[in-house]
């Protein structure tokens, strides 16, 4: 093999710009909340070079080094925002991202992207003002932000931006078009489907008859005066047939009305229809839009609603994945068109907020009569949808029956404690997933280790080794790659779990070895993040549930990356009392649905409260059937388990083995 020339890039060879873009493509894994696709499964490790959607070239000014040139990740329907650290890829010149379902709206780190030539961020979820940060990018060229909520006036400065393409449409936008649009060298410019504020159409639209070949105003409320100016836009050239037409419209009511072709979900296909009628058919304009009446709703939407409609969901024997896609079934909607901020566990009596883009309140008011153990209603109209991760906390009503204590005092010293000092934070039962197998070749059929007999005795909901046997029959002894076919969520569960595991220990030394003080001790962190100090101490600024333990995690002490977790939490808004009860059939708390239908629990009395108030007499006049059960309601974090607050009430353990015992 001849020698590698000097000024070849060494293909894959670590540098600090692959460094700083490892980073940054980590970042942008974390803030991906759903791939259904499993684009990003295989983005582990430093080398970045070898991530599905990610493309690396010699960079522009050091041709021996790599250096991460684009991302790719179309039509992947992914869920999730564009981190502030995507400014790390300063190399960066191609930037596809579109038919996702990314919310948010673009950071204003891209301001680092000077390199970056070509940025779709079309059909997806991007609301907020037009992201004026694009303003910024002197070497962008194509820009197309179409079939999103962007709202708001679309600067006069973007005309000045030296664009090949430029693409707005079907967005909220309410703007005029500037006089300046004159200076924009674009060949293709696209604002149909926004709010066009009456006016002229700008004289000098004619300058750009050079270079423009196609602009689309139609379905503005655009009603207007036309310039003569605009006669110069027809060139000789044009007239030959040697650009395709303009196309100028700014109602419905054309002359000739569109002719619309059965949807095609076919990209590659899409294209060549669009190449055939440019080459056979050059007066008339194509374009792909969506149709009216899709899973993304109508697009006769009244213009002032806000494309989501907001509800409260209120769930029983469901999770909220499973209840949302009962509802969705009903509707004719895909699941991808709900929007909500946290997952509720199938054994909760639960209510949260939820979104659904574009559908009307009684059309989903109408489903109650149908619905079993689901209930929807307080409906409004918003802007943006919810995303997971926005909420802020939850709202707990716990009661624990069959409270045995020798005195009612022990039961009120026990809740006033956990009112008063909380509970260690530890990671719950809930984040951690049923053991996996060590040996996969434990998951063979018995009698001979065939793969298929395995599958077909493997229940359904086994999706994680169900998935590895499905693997290894393709692959076989290829056992990585069998772990990396269980689907990428389920899969960082046991990251998480394994996360979870090292920071509860980590907790657990700190409470060993400095208990609980009044108040935090030196050289613990404490929560945004500072070093406590002796005079922080004798100041007395710090409670003892300040103090933070980082989570293990992808993150360098020098740029602190990663995040803190409060080792103590106390809980928020706690009121407690004691009830009796005579019949363990009669639930002794009011869900959300039984305080709208006025409908108390009998056969129960309140017997003390968190004030000592004395409650009324058990309405059973056998007193030795009376039993008791304490009431808890209070309000966590994001991220903290009401099971640890009650592991540190009742002083029980929480583990597996122990929850089996008490089952038994």
């Amino acid at each position: 093999m001849p020698p590698r020339s000097q000024e070849e890039a060494t293909p894959f060879l670590l540098n600090p710009r692959l460094d700083k873009a490892y980073i940054a493509l980590q970042a942008f894994k974390h803030a991906i909340v759903s791939d259904p696709k499993n684009f990003t499964g295989d983005w582990c490790g430093p080398h970045v070079c070898n991530y599905t959607g990610v493309y690396c070239a010699p960079a522009p000014d050091d041709k021996h080094i790599y250096t991460v040139a684009g991302i790719d990740l179309n039509h992947g329907n992914i869920s999730g925002c564009l981190p502030d650290d995507l400014g790390l890829l300063t190399d960066l010149a191609l930037l596809h991202i579109n038919s996702n379902l990314f919310s948010g709206t673009l950071p204003e780190s891209f301001s680092s992207l000077k390199l970056l030539f070509e940025l779709d961020a079309s059909n997806n979820l991007l609301s907020g003002p037009f992201p004026s940060v694009v303003l910024k990018l002197p070497s962008l060229k194509f820009l197309d932000i179409r079939f999103n909520s962007f709202h708001g006036d679309v600067p006069k400065e973007a005309f000045d931006l030296k664009l090949d393409a430029f693409f707005v449409n079907d967005n909220n936008f309410q703007f005029s078009l500037p006089e300046n649009i004159g200076n924009s060298p674009v060949s293709v410019l696209v604002v149909a489907n926004n709010q066009l504020i009456n006016g002229c159409l700008p004289r000098s639209l004619a300058n750009m008859s050079q270079t423009l070949n196609e602009i689309i105003i139609q379905n503005s409320n655009l009603s207007s005066c036309i310039p003569p100016e605009l006669g110069n836009l027809i060139s000789e050239e044009k007239d030959e047939g040697k650009n395709p037409p303009y196309e100028i419209t700014g109602s419905e009511a054309n002359d000739v009305p569109p002719i619309v072709l059965s949807p095609d979900s076919d990209k590659s296909h899409r294209a060549e229809v669009h190449n055939f009628f440019k080459r056979n058919f050059k007066f008339l304009v194509t374009d792909t839009v969506e149709e009216a009446d899709t899973n993304r709703g109508s697009d006769n939407w009244p213009e002032h609603l806000g494309k989501f409609l907001i509800f409260h969901l209120y769930k029983e024997n469901k999770d909220t994945q499973e209840a949302l896609g009962v509802i969705g079934k009903m509707l004719g909607v895909q699941q991808r068109s709900f929007g909500f901020a946290g997952t509720k566990d199938k054994r909760s009596i639960s209510t949260q907020r939820v979104t659904i883009f574009k559908q009307h309140a009684k059309k989903l008011a109408a489903l109650n009569s149908r619905l079993i153990g689901i209930k929807v209603g307080d409906f409004g109209y918003v802007r943006e949808g919810l995303v997971l991760g926005q909420l802020s906390g939850n709202r707990f009503t716990i009661t624990l029956r069959g409270v045995v204590a020798e005195s009612q005092d022990i039961v009120k010293a026990a809740a006033d404690g956990l009112r008063r000092n909380g509970f260690i934070n530890y990671y719950g039962l809930q984040i951690k997933q049923r053991p996996f197998l060590r040996d996969a070749r434990g998951m063979l059929s018995k009698e001979n280790g065939d793969i298929d007999v395995a599958l077909r005795q493997f229940p359904r909901h086994l999706v994680a080794e169900r998935a590895v046997l499905q693997c290894l029959k393709k692959c076989p002894g290829n056992y990585l790659q069998a772990l990396k076919g269980i689907p990428r969520t389920l899969r960082m569960m046991y990251v998480h779990s394994y996360q979870s595991y090292l920071w509860n220990h980590a907790a657990s030394k700190r409470v060993q070895k400095h208990e609980m003080p009044e108040a935090a001790i030196p050289d613990q962190l404490v929560h945004l993040v500072k070093v406590v100090d002796s005079e922080d101490l004798l100041a007395g600024r710090f409670a003892f549930d300040d103090v933070v333990l980082p989570l293990p995690g992808e993150f360098s002490i020098t740029d602190m990356k990663g995040d803190y977790r409060r080792v103590f939490q106390r809980p928020v808004d706690f009121v407690w009392e004691l009830l009796t009860y005579t019949d363990d059939n009669i639930p002794l708390a009011e869900t959300d649905l039984d305080v709208i239908s006025k409908v108390r629990p009998d056969a129960v009395t309140v017997d003390e409260t968190i004030n000592g108030n004395s409650g009324h007499k058990a309405k059973d006049e056998n007193e030795e059937m009376t039993k008791m059960a304490l009431q808890l309601e209070f309000t966590l974090p994001a991220s903290c388990y009401a099971t640890m607050a009650i592991r540190e009430l009742l002083k029980t353990s929480t583990s597996v083995a122990y929850q089996k015992t008490i089952n038994n």
